[in-house]
């Protein structure tokens, strides 16, 4: 569950991601498609992370 719930969270991460990287001063044109791969590829580590939290808690 975790692990598909990831990817449909991508889409909060990608509105983050262009806004700080825009506040950073890099313009929209060029901060848009690496906020999105930066969003993929980080939001499943965080949630493999979190199962392995989960199963040694248990």
């Amino acid at each position: 569950m975790v692990r598909s719930y990831a990817p449909i969270f991508t889409g909060v991460t990608f509105r983050l991601r262009p806004a700080a990287l825009t506040g950073a001063g890099v313009s929209l044109e060029h901060a848009y498609v690496p906020g999105a791969w930066i969003g993929r590829l980080l939001d499943l580590p965080v949630a493999e992370r979190l199962i392995l939290r989960h199963r040694r808690d248990v």
